[in-house]
Parts: structure tokens; C-alpha cells; sequence
């Protein structure tokens, strides 16, 4: 819609993480663990029963550890729910306290404005996997239009704390839009966020908005690995 090939803004995360991924921490695992090419052969074989056995039962090894969801804007709908999401712990929506809904602004279709005295708040729920070893990595990409033309990075907050938050590109497309990727990095991964938009100066026009979510390390993973610890660590 708003790309340059059309097709909207390509996901900053993978939707699943499947058996080679798995399969590749296991790996990971044995080489600290052993370090030696005849160890390893044993460890991967006994990981191999493991990881037999999971699927045998049925277990998926592809976690849901991910969330996808984007917002065109296309009706004046407020509180405003994806177009497309991919979000298995509940509905994403945005709210704004007050603002303007335009069909089309500036060569933009589906745009919101908002002023100084709002802000655009983005609601995700997510995984309950809340361990204090596991940490949250967000992608926020906005597509927007600052009539001030300051070009500075958009004021963010979120909730619960992040621990970092910082712009990883930005790209100024042929409308004169703005197109904005944060990554955010928040410690120990909380079951939900909040994460709230306000203007540079005075106006903000936003034209789309996808939030791509992961909990890591994965739940399955972390599964594996200590079922295959268990058994590589007794005494031979």
C-alpha cells in the first residue's frame, strides 16, 4: 500500500521458529557443553530420541512465541484493529484520544492526525511465557508525515520499561512521508505492552502502523535443551 513494491512493509520478525531452528540451538548447546567431534556425535544422537519423541507425542516444536500486526487505516474506526494480524494471546488495537481521520492526506490513503494534546497508544497482547531469562524484542514501524519537516526521531514511550529503544532506519518516500523502523528491547519479556506515539512538534499525520513482536529465548527451546542436559549430563 504504502512500499515500494506494494505489498506493505516486510515483517522485521519470522512468523514461527521451526525444527532447524531448534535444532540448531541444539547444536549450539553440545558444542559448549562437550567441544569434542566424538561427544558430539553421542549428543546429537541423544537429542535426536529426544526431539523423535516430542513430535511423537504430538508436541508442536513450531512455538508461538511471535506476534504480527498491521494498521492502514482504512476506516475512521477508533479504537482501530489490524488489517492484517497474526496474534494467538488476543486482539491488538490502537486508540487515540482525539484526532482527524482523512481517506486520503498528501498522497497517503487511510491517515490519522493528531495533535500536541494526544498521542497514538498501540495495545499488544503476548506470550504468558514471563521467566526473568527471557526478553522481548519489538519492530515498530511507522509511516507518517511531520508538517514541521524536523525529521527527528519520534517521542516513544512504553509500558512496562524498555530497555533500550532506538532508530534502526528511516526512509523518506516519494509522497514525502517518513517511514520509520524502532527496535525496542524490553527485560524480563512482559505479557503485554503499550506503546505510545506523540508528535515531534505540534501535528503528526500517520499513515500505517506494524508492530512484529518475539519472545526469546523460545519456550520449545529452552524445552529441548533441558531435557537433552538432563540426560548428556549424568556420569558414564
Amino acid at each position: 500500500m504504502r512500499t515500494r513494491d506494494g505489498s506493505g512493509c516486510v515483517p522485521f520478525v519470522s512468523p514461527s521458529v521451526g525444527f532447524h531452528s531448534i535444532r540448531d540451538s541444539v547444536t549450539l548447546y553440545l558444542l559448549f557443553k562437550f567441544g569434542r567431534k566424538e561427544k558430539m556425535k553421542k549428543g546429537l544422537f541423544c537429542v535426536a530420541l529426544i526431539v523423535s519423541a516430542v513430535c511423537a507425542c504430538g508436541v508442536a516444536l513450531a512455538t508461538s512465541n511471535t506476534t504480527h500486526q498491521q494498521w492502514d487505516f482504512s476506516t475512521n474506526a477508533n479504537p482501530a484493529y489490524p488489517n492484517i494480524v497474526s496474534n494467538d494471546f488476543g486482539s491488538p488495537v490502537i486508540t487515540l484520544p482525539s484526532g482527524t481521520w482523512f481517506s486520503t492526506y498528501g498522497g497517503a490513503s487511510g491517515v490519522w492526525r493528531f495533535t500536541a494534546i494526544s498521542e497514538m497508544s498501540i495495545a499488544i497482547p503476548n506470550t504468558g511465557n514471563t521467566a526473568p531469562d527471557t526478553q522481548k524484542e519489538i519492530s515498530l514501524q511507522v509511516t507518517y508525515k511531520d508538517p514541521a519537516g524536523a525529521g527527528e526521531d519520534l517521542p516513544i514511550t512504553v509500558i512496562p520499561a524498555y530497555d533500550s529503544i532506538g532508530l534502526i532506519t528511516r526512509e523518506i518516500l516519494s509522497n514525502g512521508y517518513f517511514h520509520d523502523t524502532y527496535k525496542i528491547i524490553i527485560t524480563p519479556n512482559p505479557a503485554s505492552e503499550v506503546i505510545d506515539i506523540f508528535t515531534i512538534q505540534c501535528t503528526l499525520y500517520v499513515d500505517q502502523i506494524i508492530v512484529d513482536t518475539i519472545c526469546i529465548p523460545e519456550p520449545a527451546t529452552i524445552a529441548i535443551l533441558s531435557l537433552g542436559g538432563l540426560l548428556l549430563g549424568r556420569k558414564k
